[in-house]
């Protein structure tokens, strides 16, 4: 599996072998590499190293997706949505576009 670490430091991982001996995975920090896939399952947990996905295939998926999403939008005519957040009128404007019925009660924070 190829992974990216996005940390400030490297990632290892000693694998005891009877036949080579001890053997040292290890990726440093901002490096791509393949990583066998039992040990990149452990690494991933961390959050700090991800999954690499090449760019081509990427863009891809964000298109096939994008399109996929775009299909449905249809289906949010006539339905309901109420928020307590304050909208910006681009977001309120979309939501009329979209044939959504909005309702609002926004909830000022207390942080500033």
């Amino acid at each position: 599996m190829k992974l990216h670490n996005k940390a400030k430091h490297a990632f290892q991982h000693s694998i005891a072998d009877e036949i080579e001996g001890v053997k040292i995975i290890e990726i440093g920090a901002g490096e791509v590499k393949d990583i066998p896939e039992d040990i990149a399952k452990i690494w991933l947990k961390t959050g700090e190293v991800v999954e690499f996905v090449e760019p081509k295939e990427a863009k891809a998926l964000e298109d096939e997706n994008a399109k996929k999403a775009m299909e449905q939008l249809p289906k949010l005519f006539g339905c309901q949505v109420h928020t307590s957040d304050m909208l910006s009128d681009v977001d309120i404007k979309t939501f009329k576009k979209l044939g959504v019925d909005l309702t609002s009660e926004p909830v000022r924070s207390n942080f500033r």
